[in-house]
């Protein structure tokens, strides 16, 4: 029988699984989503609580692409100021969210968090 080859498309989740803790810790800034944007081609990481602007994410969050190359650009915040953006281009995306990135009380994450997302 001949084989089906593996497909090189990314598959249709935005995250294979959720690598973000899945019950929200009282006091700290928690993510709820990460995976790509509704409407058009970026990143996207959605929080429970709002950030003042989107400087704390330039230096607490990391992201490399699926060749290991780190990825420029910057984080944009979205008129809910919930949530992050920062513009990619359809790929694998390795996210790193550093345990101080705050919020606009000063709340930090429990812990680093790091996984996978897929820009289409």
């Amino acid at each position: 029988r001949p084989r089906k080859p593996k497909s090189a498309t990314a598959p249709r989740a935005d995250a294979l699984a959720q690598w973000w803790p899945s019950a929200p810790t009282p006091g700290r800034l928690n993510l709820l989503y990460a995976g790509q944007a509704a409407q058009s081609p970026a990143i996207a990481l959605l929080f429970d609580s709002v950030f003042a602007d989107a400087t704390a994410a330039g230096s607490a969050i990391r992201v490399v692409d699926g060749q290991g190359h780190a990825v420029g650009g910057s984080w944009e915040l979205a008129s809910n100021r919930r949530l992050l953006l920062l513009k990619a281009k359809p790929g694998r995306y390795t996210i790193v969210i550093g345990a101080d990135l705050a919020n606009q009380r000063g709340q930090t994450l429990a812990e680093e968090l790091h996984g996978t997302v897929y820009v289409r």
